[in-house]
């Protein structure tokens, strides 16, 4: 059976002890793999991009925040020494998702494949991206429920887009269940609680440990049903300061607390790394100040 979770852990933030680094870890008996996947949920303000990076030198790029994250998200991927990106996928072509990934295709930094949930873009934003994406003579491939990729090391099921879709570009969004070892990660998109149920209803595996909040924590998402199915022992919002939507809402982050998960923000820890040797996560944050933790 896959893992979920092992332990819980829950970081309190009253006392201020400048520039920790604090690590929180999951484990199980499994045999880990040979090598370690990392990945980083990039802080992109009000939007969303993850770097999903193995030590033999798979590269995933999943969204790339808005246009004005774009410059952030190249700088981050030089730093990290990314060479060639394997995949780009763009969960739908909403520009706080999709835009910064205009500077990514016009960077030096090499693309081989790009997936996306099928639906066409007409917002400048998208067709910016589309052709920037063109110019580098990719055709991007979309993605369906039921398919399934393996990215070196790393697996990944496509929940969704359904073969009917939606309709709606959020709906629609990729939602993908990357596998690596005995752990497993799920990223939501912009999905709301009518696709939620759709994947309950038919039984797409969702179960993961770590959970990629949806739409930023949205009311309109996350309900108490899906995060039950998902069990995640750590729920990660991608979210910025001050947004106008009120992301995350108290309504999302008392259902998040009630499934037992640890909640990290972007907003208010920055981008945030975990590793997987494949029995083992370690996250890797930066803390102002904290409390000895509390596992439950």
């Amino acid at each position: 059976m896959p893992r979920s979770r092992a332990a819980r852990w829950i970081v309190l933030v009253p006392v201020v002890i400048v520039g920790v680094l604090l690590l929180l870890s999951t484990s199980s008996s499994t045999a880990s793999q040979a090598t370690t996947l990392h990945v980083a949920f990039i802080d992109v303000g009000q939007g969303d991009s993850a770097l999903l990076q193995t030590s033999d030198g798979v590269n995933v790029l999943i969204d790339g925040g808005p246009v004005d994250a774009g410059p952030t998200v190249v700088a981050y991927l030089q730093q990290e020494g990314v060479d060639t990106i394997d995949v780009v996928v763009m969960s739908h072509p909403h520009a706080d998702h999709i835009g910064g990934l205009g500077a990514v295709f016009s960077s030096t930094i090499p693309v081989d494949a790009v997936v996306y949930n099928g639906q066409a873009c007409y917002t400048s934003a998208c067709l910016d991206v589309w052709a920037g994406m063109q110019a580098r003579g990719l055709t991007p491939t979309p993605a369906v429920a039921g398919q399934t990729y393996a990215w070196g090391p790393i697996s990944a099921a496509v929940a969704n887009p359904q073969p009917t879709p939606v309709g709606n570009q959020n709906e629609d969004s990729v939602v993908l269940r990357v596998g690596y070892g005995q752990d497993y990660f799920l990223f939501t998109g912009d999905i709301g609680t009518t696709t939620e149920g759709t994947l309950l209803a038919q039984g797409a595996p969702v179960e993961a440990a770590v959970l990629k909040v949806a739409h930023h924590g949205s009311r309109y998402s996350s309900s108490a049903t899906f995060l039950a199915a998902v069990d995640p022992g750590f729920a990660v919002i991608s979210v910025g300061a001050g947004n106008p939507y009120g992301h995350p809402t108290q309504e999302t982050l008392d259902r998040l607390r009630a499934a037992g998960a640890c909640i990290f923000r972007t907003d208010r820890d920055g981008t945030l790394t975990v590793s997987s040797d494949g029995q083992t996560l370690s996250w890797r944050i930066t803390c102002v100040a904290f409390l000895p933790l509390v596992v439950h």
